[in-house]
């Protein structure tokens, strides 16, 4: 539950846990976002070349998480 300045407030639904190697949820959360936590911790944004590759990678066979 989330509340706000304006008195309301919002219940949210709790996703699914996903199932996979971590590796592979990783890259699923790449893709899905287009960017990255580098090593120091800093949002990096991948231009579309970098997205295409690891949605090449991610759509190999294996590569789609399992639910």
């Amino acid at each position: 539950m989330t509340g706000s300045e304006d008195t309301t407030a919002r219940l949210w639904k709790v996703p699914e846990p996903i199932s996979g190697e971590p590796e592979k949820i990783k890259l699923w959360a790449q893709v899905i976002t287009g960017m990255e936590i580098d090593e120091f911790g800093a949002v990096r944004l991948f231009d579309n070349a970098e997205w295409q590759n690891r949605r090449a990678r991610l759509e190999k066979p294996g590569g789609h998480l399992v639910k």
